[in-house]
């Protein structure tokens, strides 16, 4: 496994460049980690959470403690159960055209998520405390002995250096005419690492399971 300090010190040599500080370095491989978890469902990454609805309004802003990335995928209420779940707020119109103009009372039966926020259709006329699962993101790595411990253990450096490499080079080559040799290598051995993911963990939970009908319409 990778710690901080390593990969910051492979980047280091790999560069042969001194004008990139500590915290460049460090924030380039962080952008890394952001970007590899974009690419993939990491089970690591999975969260749950609890909303509280308003009786006003068919949405409330995404809890600042979730921290939030993507997917929510399911969702129930306490001694109502589950609730069918999209992906994107056009299948919920499709059920709802009205959501956007009238508030209608009733128990949730739809739910997702738009511009930070959770979208429910119908509103309780009560306060309502929802369940949700989705994806959170990734811890950054902050001190010397961090580990990304989401990502697979023999991907930590092809994965974080990579991306680091690629994206430096490509403030290095800038200006050049013609292939940018190193920019372009370091771009496929991350896109290469990406690939590999799968080799190592299944692709977490981005759908109900079937009897649930949560996600697909």
């Amino acid at each position: 496994m990778a710690k901080l300090e390593e990969m910051r010190a492979n980047i280091r040599l790999a560069l042969q460049d001194a004008s990139f500080t500590d915290e460049q370095i460090d924030a380039k491989i962080n952008q890394g980690l952001i970007d590899a978890t974009w690419h993939t469902l990491l089970p690591e990454l999975e969260s749950s959470g609890e909303v509280t609805t308003s009786p006003t309004a068919h949405e409330v802003d995404i809890p600042v403690l979730w921290d939030f990335q993507r997917n929510l995928y399911h969702a129930d209420v306490a001694d109502k159960g589950d609730i069918k779940v999209f992906t994107q707020i056009g299948l919920l119109k499709k059920r709802a055209p009205e959501i956007d103009s009238e508030v209608t009372p009733g128990d949730i039966e739809y739910l997702t998520t738009r511009n930070g926020k959770v979208v429910y259709y119908p509103a309780p006329t009560a306060a309502t405390v929802v369940k949700c699962n989705f994806y959170i993101n990734p811890i950054p790595l902050v001190k010397d002995a961090d580990i990304p411990t989401c990502l697979p253990i023999p991907l930590h450096n092809d994965i974080l250096e990579s991306y680091a490499l690629w994206k430096f080079f490509a403030i290095i080559e800038d200006g050049i005419e013609g292939y940018k040799v190193n920019t372009n290598y370091y771009k496929k051995e991350y896109q290469e690492a990406l690939e590999r993911i799968d080799d190592y963990v299944d692709e977490g939970q981005s759908t109900s399971d079937p009897v649930r009908e949560n996600q697909w319409e």
